[in-house]
């Protein structure tokens, strides 16, 4: 008999054991559940909207009462940040060398037009800016870091551009046919960029000429 009581006594204990863990909370309808859910950039459907995707019910249990909103919000920084405005706008799928008009034929001895391979190209690119602002183009220049600025001191002045002026204004074109640049004059090791050493082949200074504080990209 004390046998049967100790089964009897255990099975109580199982009960109890399930009871307590079993889904009450929250109700099937509840915040919780959805139609769908996101799962690698892409939308999926529930078929069984009361059900929990990746475990148990019963696990619902241990959430809050009330939901977490989202998108989360992002943790707290440590370190101060600020956001930087740009008011000059250079877009790089655009930059470009277009091969200069100037030069490509020349009137033959029978009066025919041959034309020749020219080696001076112009620079074009579009751009967007919020101020009016002023273009210089330097070639081979070195960069200058103060607290006034940024300065580009070019190893030939003379092959710089003049300083081009714009208003302000979205999807402007840059295209100045008067400036051309002959990359056949120099070595290929010259035109391409090495961070480790302080040259930079070409360099596109755009400076605002709006407002207190100076401002170049």
């Amino acid at each position: 008999m004390g046998a049967l009581t100790s089964r009897q006594n255990a099975g109580v204990e199982e009960v109890d054991i399930v009871s307590n863990h079993a889904y009450k909370y929250p109700p099937r309808s509840g915040n919780y559940f959805g139609s769908h859910f996101i799962m690698g950039g892409e939308r999926f459907d529930t078929p069984q909207p009361e059900a929990y995707l990746f475990g148990e019910n019963a696990d619902l249990n241990f959430l809050g009462s009330r939901p977490t909103p989202f998108p989360y919000p992002p943790p707290q920084a440590n370190e101060p940040t600020k956001t930087l405005k740009s008011l000059v706008n250079i877009r790089k799928e655009s930059l470009r060398f277009v091969r200069s008009p100037e030069g490509l034929s020349k009137a033959g001895a029978d009066g025919d037009c041959e034309y020749l391979k020219a080696t001076n190209f112009n620079i074009e690119f579009t751009f967007d800016c919020d101020a009016r602002c002023a273009i210089t183009i330097y070639y081979f220049s070195t960069e200058e870091i103060s607290t006034t600025g940024i300065t580009y001191n070019p190893r030939d002045p003379s092959m710089s551009s003049e300083t081009y002026h714009y208003k302000r204004g979205a999807n402007q074109q840059f295209c100045q046919v008067s400036h051309v640049f002959n990359p056949a004059k120099y070595l290929e090791d010259e035109l391409n960029y090495d961070p480790e050493r302080d040259m930079i082949p070409i360099t596109i200074h755009c400076v605002t000429e709006e407002g207190t504080e100076g401002n170049s990209d």
